[in-house]
Parts: structure tokens; sequence; C-alpha cells
């Protein structure tokens, strides 16, 4: 999850804000999305530190990834 201005955090999803902050270094995180399966259309949201941000932060080495709730193991 990323935080909004004030805080809260805010889930990698369909709906979500394009931008939000790293709640490990603060800086500015982009909601990216990735296609799972082409040929049936699934994608997977995450937020990724925009390009040369911080990339010191732990957070921006691996993206975080959310996977739709009829997919959880």
């Amino acid at each position: 999850a990323a935080l909004d201005q004030t805080g809260s955090r805010i889930e990698a999803a369909p709906g979500a804000p394009e931008q939000a902050f790293c709640p490990h270094c603060g800086c500015v995180v982009i909601l990216r999305q990735r296609s799972r399966n082409h040929l049936s259309g699934d994608v997977s949201h995450f937020w990724r530190h925009r390009d040369h941000d911080n990339v010191d932060c732990a957070a921006s080495l691996r993206p975080v990834f959310v996977l739709p709730s009829d997919h959880l193991l």
C-alpha cells in the first residue's frame, strides 16, 4: 500500500489515484499495472517509485503487487 496526502493507506487497485507516497521513504510512487494474462485481460496493479527517486529505499527494489481477491492462495 501507499499513502495519500493525509497519511491514509491506499491500495494499488483500479480507481486508485495515479500518484501517492511511499510509506517507507515518503517519495512519490506511481500506480502501475501489468498484464498477468493477455488472453483473459487479467491485470495486477502495483505502486512503483518514480524513476530515479530514492533508489536506496528498500521498497523501490521490488514492486508490491496486489492480486484480485479471487486469486488469493
